[in-house]
């Protein structure tokens, strides 16, 4: 009986532990996928800008990097990064 608690316990704990460990890592997951779409976008952003004084020899870049920031852009509010970022991150106990 004694060694049934022990047992238990111990499952107890290390499924908590894995589970920790799970919501952290998708916490840094969600993270770095929020930096970098942020840094995408930024990048675009400037090459579009950088892209009009080649406008008319590069029309297609323009127009591609604008076209890509923009979908990125509309896209951010949907993914809502920053509020899975805060529920994983209460469930992982940070």
């Amino acid at each position: 009986m004694k060694h049934e608690i022990k047992a238990d316990i111990w499952h107890s704990m290390l499924e908590a532990d894995m589970n920790a460990r799970y919501w952290k890592y998708l916490v840094h997951r969600y993270v770095e996928r929020d930096k970098w779409l942020k840094i995408v976008l930024a990048v675009m952003a400037v090459g579009t800008v950088a892209a009009w004084g080649k406008w008319e020899e590069a029309e297609w870049l323009w127009k591609i990097l604008s076209t890509a920031s923009a979908i990125i852009a509309m896209s951010l509010p949907f993914l809502d990064y920053q509020r899975k970022i805060e529920q994983m991150s209460e469930i992982a106990g940070k």
